[in-house]
């Protein structure tokens, strides 16, 4: 039998949980689509895919100040981060399909004779495993 002080635990965690989550869906809604709730109460726009947020805007509906993501680092989507994620680099037996660029992260494929294995995601020669395949994947 659980303790009852377990259970009023675990039911304030949830209520925890559920407040929080409810308090970043109410800035989004608050705000509307595109836009976020700044510390200062304002409704900014986002910065779009590629840029990263430098400032806050000054005022409801205005853009926060965006500048692009410096070389080597990305941001996929729109968003209020104030820095962009660095882009990854293919591991052993991989070659890059696409660069990275400031709005998409680095994409690899196996090299030529080699073959995504399928439980590890690691590059093997195509006779060790033939249930495998040459496909491509973005790095994450």
């Amino acid at each position: 039998m659980i303790p009852p002080w377990m259970s009023i635990l675990v039911r304030g965690v949830i209520l925890l949980v559920v407040g929080y989550a409810l308090q970043e869906l109410s800035a989004t809604t608050e705000c509307g689509h595109g836009f976020y709730k700044s510390p200062q109460g304002k409704c900014c726009e986002l910065c779009r895919a590629g840029m990263y947020k430098a400032m806050d805007c000054i005022a409801d509906g205005m853009s926060a100040l965006c500048e692009q993501c410096p070389r080597g680092r990305f941001m996929d989507r729109d968003s209020q981060e104030e820095e962009c994620t660095q882009c990854s680099i293919c591991g052993p037996g991989e070659e890059v399909a696409v660069n990275c660029s400031v709005a998409q992260d680095t994409v690899c494929r196996c090299m030529e004779g080699l073959q995504r294995d399928g439980n590890s995601g690691i590059c093997l020669p195509e006779e060790s495993h033939p249930g495998s395949s040459r496909i491509t994947k973005t790095l994450k």
